[in-house]
């Protein structure tokens, strides 16, 4: 499969609010890329497997997948993965759900100097490109999912690799001058 082939994968979360007024991740998206260079994107609905035990252990076995045999690219990633983990993990089990060892924050990469937001640095490199956040601040708890919400959470996901792509093309470049 994608996921199988890919080495790197993107990754990001939606968040929304629980009736408890705390925030709690809504989704999970993975992005893979192909051996033809074509991009995919899944949205895993984290919600979903709060109340479905069998769907929280498939959504665990994916998570734990990806980080134990995939680099793992996120943006600003440090408050993604204790969500979660609050999602598909009891407090017990929390410590060694999802291992950080694999994982590459691509916000991590960039000097002071450069852009600090997953919006800017798209710009940054695509000048044409602007990524529309205003879908971020939709309501992740509804259910089903509008058509924008999926979009927008597949292209979050999906920009990290294009952007990480970008970004060693334009340092190896520069590397042959």
């Amino acid at each position: 499969t994608e996921l199988e082939s890919s080495t790197i994968v993107g990754i990001d979360t939606e968040w929304a609010k629980s009736g408890d007024g705390q925030t709690i991740a809504a989704t999970f998206q993975i992005a893979v890329q192909n051996p033809k260079s074509c991009l995919s994107t899944y949205v895993v609905d984290l919600l979903v497997a709060a109340p479905d035990e069998n769907y929280r252990i498939c959504c665990r076995g994916l998570i734990e997948y990806i980080f134990s045999t995939k680099i793992v690219l996120g943006f600003s990633v440090g408050n993604d993965i204790p969500k979660i983990q609050s999602a598909l993990y009891s407090s017990a089990e929390q410590s060694s759900g999802v291992s950080r060892e694999n994982l590459l924050d691509l916000q991590s990469l960039w000097d002071k100097d450069q852009p600090r937001s997953l919006a800017a640095c798209a710009e940054f490199f695509y000048k044409t490109a602007k990524l529309d956040k205003y879908e971020q601040r939709s309501n992740w708890s509804d259910r089903p999912l509008r058509p924008e919400q999926l979009e927008y959470a597949a292209l979050d996901a999906a920009i990290l690799l294009v952007i990480l792509s970008e970004k060693a093309r334009r340092s190896l470049s520069r590397d042959k001058v």
